[in-house]
């Protein structure tokens, strides 16, 4: 079963059709070190899998994901949105409807669920990003917040130069 990051707020909304997902998300290692690794994938309107009329999902292999990071290290999904990268949960507000991301992950695995009204735009994309800490770096780092994108990329010298 998945592990779930932080919890998110439910939004009921009305669905504007069901899509179907035959693609492969593909992910990009931007960069690594010994404490931790960065990747990034992108996921268009046709990738979302439907789970029902307000919910579907992405799944995308992180080999990075070990045991021992689910049992001992952090996991954790960034959204880039509007020139900035906050982590998730978050809900993305826009005229008439809110999509609400929700991250779980398991040992090589990282689900992105989605929630809210789907008025899919073929031309829309989202860009995550997802960081894996291990055990002793995340013991070493004990106040660093995690949720700021840049000061955690930067505590553990994944900052590309």
């Amino acid at each position: 079963m998945p592990y779930i990051l932080t919890e998110a707020p439910l939004i009921a909304c009305e669905d504007k059709g069901v899509y179907r997902s035959s693609t492969t998300i593909s992910l990009k290692k931007e960069i690594s070190s010994l404490a931790g690794t960065l990747c990034k994938f992108i996921v268009r309107a046709r990738d979302w899998k439907t789970i029902s009329d307000t919910e579907r999902y992405v799944e995308v292999a992180v080999d990075e994901i070990s045991g021992s990071v689910v049992q001992h290290g952090l996991v954790i999904a960034y959204f880039f949105e509007s020139e900035r990268t906050v982590s998730l949960p978050f809900t993305f507000y826009q005229s008439k409807r809110a999509l609400s991301f929700q991250p779980s992950y398991e040992a090589g695995r990282v689900f992105i669920t989605i929630l809210g009204n789907f008025i899919l735009n073929p031309q829309i994309e989202y860009t995550f990003r997802i960081l894996v800490v291990n055990s002793r770096a995340l013991k070493q780092r004990k106040k660093t917040n995690w949720c700021n994108f840049e000061q955690a990329i930067k505590v553990l010298n994944l900052i590309k130069q």
